[in-house]
């Protein structure tokens, strides 16, 4: 057991390098000056600062959408959860992003499994910027990046463990628009 979790329920991903393909507009400046190829870079910056075992590296390719279970993990901005697959789901109401991971069907040794693909899809029906400090009424890319690339790690909503801590991890778009100590431990 790690933490009270059966090690057959342990899923991560394997030292070294998360490749990403970042398939991302251009052509926008946000508020703070950046894009959002620059800006979610440095959300991912802000999470290898934590890193030891694993990194974020990216690869900028051209604008598209995502592929269900291709493995490539890719950050697209969609109309629709996969909308380039035949069984594309829309978004809910209140939804800005959704991370989408798969695990290999095989243990390792240790009992864990390793995750072998995840999959970033921003709703591009929603009004986005970039900026810090309070919530403005464009949601800010930033802060949604660091929480969807949390749950890349493999990290979930505290408060829906009924925790109450400081976290950009929380379930909902909050105030907190970088890393807290709850979601580096």
């Amino acid at each position: 057991d790690f933490l009270g979790i059966p090690q057959a329920a342990i899923v991560g991903w394997s030292d070294g390098a998360i490749p990403l393909v970042l398939r991302l507009p251009t052509g926008t400046t946000f508020a703070d000056g950046t894009t959002h190829i620059t800006t979610v870079q440095a959300a991912l910056a802000d999470w290898n600062a934590q890193l030891a075992d694993v990194q974020f590296t990216t690869d900028v390719q051209a604008t598209g959408f995502a592929g269900e279970f291709n493995g490539v993990n890719e950050v697209t901005f969609e109309p629709r959860i996969y909308d380039s697959e035949p069984d594309a789901t829309a978004f809910g109401p209140s939804v800005l992003a959704v991370t989408i991971s798969y695990r290999s069907g095989i243990a390792r040794e240790d009992g864990t499994y390793a995750r072998v693909e995840s999959d970033v899809i921003f709703n591009s029906g929603r009004s986005w910027d970039s900026y810090r400090g309070a919530l403005q009424s464009a949601i800010d890319i930033r802060r949604v990046a660091i929480h969807e690339f949390g749950h890349v790690l493999g990290l979930d909503h505290p408060d829906q463990d009924n925790q109450t801590v400081l976290a950009v991890m929380r379930s909902t778009v909050g105030f907190i628009d970088g890393l807290q100590p709850d979601d580096i431990h």
